[in-house]
């Protein structure tokens, strides 16, 4: 999935020694410029080495520095050219490198601009627009649309509509209108509250003017998905996707169904206290993915009297999930014959940052497994859902950024207001279990 391309040979060691250090298991390639220097000789070099297959990362020296942006303007989106702060790579320290290799990464899929005239936003080194304020790739950055509705005005004082929106560490969420930077809304997952600072009104954007801007750069990063993909086609009879009805899952299920036709099947697992809206959307879309769905079903309301409810510290209903899902791949795949894909990205936590793109599944299975939309944000996969027509939980119609249970402790502050204040989510506002969740995890 992942290239690294330095300028010379000594370099080139010197990031094999950082891989082999922080990312033994990743199978990253490491190609040099054979010495160039100079725009046109480093773009001819780069035009032999990078294809449509996956992610080019050139790590370069200050002592190339000038001639980043001529190279910049006539590189695919999936290639990104960083300047490490030192003279030259192989001078940097291994820990350094391996930070500088991680925003190299996130400058990727951060790289967005604005284009005035059309009020959009495009992806990629080529693109003819404005850079976004306040806008320097950190590892764990993300950009997503996110759709206020009325119920969320007076919280977040910000008019209903689909804005751009970046999210950084700690719950802060920046809002743009244009490139400006319009204002920051921090949300805390441990209380029920928000604080927002909005010093300029956002703009509103059309998620359809935005998937037309964008149509080569989304149809490059298809390619690159499809392409790695294949690589496993003829090994595997089936392909497993736990499947949560969620845009990663739902999307890594499509993609699937491309490559491996029949052979996909879609493991959701029904834990009984899932919104309705999730069930009815994975019944409903089965059919549009065309793949074999087998449901799963636990209670964990049985669990909760010894266990109590689940918290950030003991999510023990994921261990229970995985359980589940850990059946089924036994029933499934007894001469281990499957191939289990899942739509992990690394924006989501650091946890699956740090995973390789390709692992073995541990404790009671053992099966590959691949993240192919691990270098994707999640503007990139909204881009990708509307593109390709995908169907969409309507949970993220109303305003949710991910999906689980209603007494789910990853659930954030603004997805609390939500459930509590739309006509629609009633029914989980009367639900006992719910009122014990709110109780008991935003109590004083």
């Amino acid at each position: 999935m992942y290239n690294i391309i330095v300028r010379s040979k000594r370099d080139a060691d010197a990031v094999r020694s950082m891989i082999k250090l922080f990312y033994s298991r990743w199978g990253i390639k490491v190609y040099t410029l054979h010495g160039a220097r100079k725009a046109d000789d480093i773009l001819k070099e780069l035009n032999n080495i990078v294809k449509p297959d996956g992610y080019y990362i050139v790590l370069l020296g200050r002592e190339e520095e000038d001639q980043v942006q001529k190279v910049e303007e006539k590189l695919p989106p999936n290639t990104v050219v960083h300047i490490v702060p030192r003279a030259r790579v192989r001078n940097t320290r291994m820990e350094h490198l391996f930070y500088e290799f991680e925003r190299a990464r996130a400058r990727q899929r951060t790289r967005i601009k604005y284009v005035p005239d059309r009020h959009v936003y495009i992806y990629g080194s080529r693109a003819l627009g404005i850079e976004l304020e306040e806008n320097e790739p950190q590892p764990y950055t993300d950009f997503f649309l996110l759709r206020i509705n009325e119920y969320m005005k007076q919280s977040i004082k910000v008019e209903p509509g689909l804005y751009l929106v970046k999210r950084g560490l700690g719950g802060e969420h920046v809002l743009y209108h244009g490139s400006h930077k319009a204002g920051i809304i921090r949300f805390y997952d441990d209380q029920l509250r928000m604080d927002t600072e909005i010093f300029l009104q956002p703009k509103p954007v059309n998620l359809k003017d935005i998937v037309q801007a964008n149509k080569d750069y989304i149809e490059l990063e298809e390619k690159i998905v499809l392409s790695i993909l294949s690589k496993y086609k003829d090994f595997y009879d089936k392909v497993i996707i736990p499947w949560s009805g969620g845009k990663d899952s739902t999307t890594a299920a499509y993609l699937a169904r491309k490559v491996f036709g029949k052979k996909v099947y879609a493991i959701y697992v029904d834990t009984g206290i899932d919104f309705d809206e999730t069930r009815t959307f994975v019944e409903k879309t089965k059919t549009a993915l065309g793949v074999n769905l087998i449901i799963k079903s636990i209670d964990l309301k049985k669990f909760i009297p010894t266990k109590g409810l689940p918290s950030i510290s003991n999510r023990w209903c994921t261990r229970l999930k995985i359980k589940a899902l850990e059946d089924i791949y036994k029933e499934l795949c007894s001469r281990n014959e499957c191939l289990i894909i899942v739509g992990d990205r690394d924006v989501e936590s650091e946890a699956r940052s740090r995973r390789p793109f390709e692992r073995m599944l541990a404790n009671s299975v053992n099966l590959p497994q691949i993240a192919p939309l691990k270098q994707w944000s999640t503007l990139t996969l909204q881009i990708y859902m509307a593109y390709r027509n995908i169907p969409v939980n309507p949970l993220y119609s109303y305003g949710f950024y991910r999906l689980g249970c209603y007494i789910c402790p990853a659930l954030r502050s603004w997805e609390i207001e939500l459930i509590n204040k739309m006509p629609r989510l009633k029914y989980i506002r009367e639900k006992k279990l719910y009122r014990e969740f709110l109780k008991t995890m935003f109590s004083p």
